[in-house]
């Protein structure tokens, strides 16, 4: 992740630096890439065995997934 740099520590150039940022961005991408796909491989699991629908009552997947992965505006995901 970005960090203030020192104030010792050597300058770089903007193209350096551009670098560097499309550098994370690639990065964090790529992360973001995999919790989504995990997110899948999760969504899928509860479906195949029928889990939400039995425990929540709910039959369709985006009435119970949506919410499960994008909690309200300062909601804290631990108490869900």
């Amino acid at each position: 992740m970005s960090a203030i740099a020192a104030p010792d520590a050597p300058r770089v150039g903007p193209a350096q630096r551009l670098d560097g940022l499309f550098a994370e961005l690639s990065e964090l991408t790529g992360q973001r890439n995999a919790i989504d796909g995990r997110i899948v491989e999760i969504v899928a699991e509860i479906e195949r065995y029928g889990i939400h629908s039995n425990l929540l009552g709910i039959k369709q997947s985006s009435h119970w997934a949506a919410p499960a992965v994008t909690p309200a505006a300062g909601q804290d995901r631990s108490t869900r």
